[in-house]
């Protein structure tokens, strides 16, 4: 089974951390209809609702290789949502860049799990041989030009809407394990620096 870490956000809410599954479509499809409009134009480039099918079965498609994809659940709920998720996908289980992207509820914003995210995605893609990710955000995306620029990614091209960012997966997990804040993140650099997080991930 899939090593999975009990956190605390920001606020003290319980939250568990796990290697996304397949099975968890139906969960992430409820999850991308709770977005705001424009949380889901943000994340998606598009404000349709609700998000097509294709889509959410391309984001549950991980096979732990060319598709990494980890999730925050929000464990004070009797149903335990999805409430954030973050991928890596590459052409191919060798590649050594993969496409990023992350979304987390709007409620959930400035919680502290995106960064969470970011370092567990980044040991485990680290572990496959992936060193770098690619990610496209809108220019109207302060916030995600913001987390871009805090973890380390620069920037390799824009137009008129939408920034191109890289980075270094090695160099993103320095970044955060030097500005490492709070339990939950030293929860998160206990289990990556011990193998445990990543030793029987999905």
């Amino acid at each position: 089974m899939a090593h999975q870490l009990h956190i605390r956000s920001t606020d003290g809410s319980p939250v568990l951390i796990r290697p996304m599954e397949r099975g968890d479509e139906a969960a992430l499809r409820e999850t991308v209809a709770k977005l705001s409009t424009r949380s889901r134009y943000l994340r998606f480039f598009s404000s349709l609702s609700p998000v097509p099918d294709p889509v959410i079965r391309r984001l549950v498609d991980v096979d732990g290789e060319r598709h990494m994809a980890w999730v925050a659940i929000d464990e004070s709920q009797a149903d335990q949502p999805i409430i954030g998720a973050v991928h890596a996908i590459r052409d191919d289980a060798g590649a050594a860049t993969g496409e990023f992207a992350i979304g987390l509820l709007d409620d959930w914003h400035s919680q502290g799990l995106a960064r969470l995210l970011i370092a567990v995605l980044c040991a485990q893609a680290s572990m496959r041989g992936m060193t770098a990710m690619t990610a496209d955000v809108l220019w109207e995306n302060k916030a995600g030009r913001a987390l871009m620029k805090a973890i380390g990614a620069r920037s390799t091209g824009s137009d008129a809407t939408v920034v191109e960012y890289r980075f270094e997966v090695a160099d993103t997990l320095a970044t955060l394990r030097g500005g490492m804040r709070g339990a939950a993140m030293q929860t998160v650099f206990d289990a990556i620096e011990t193998g445990s997080l990543t030793s029987d991930a999905a």
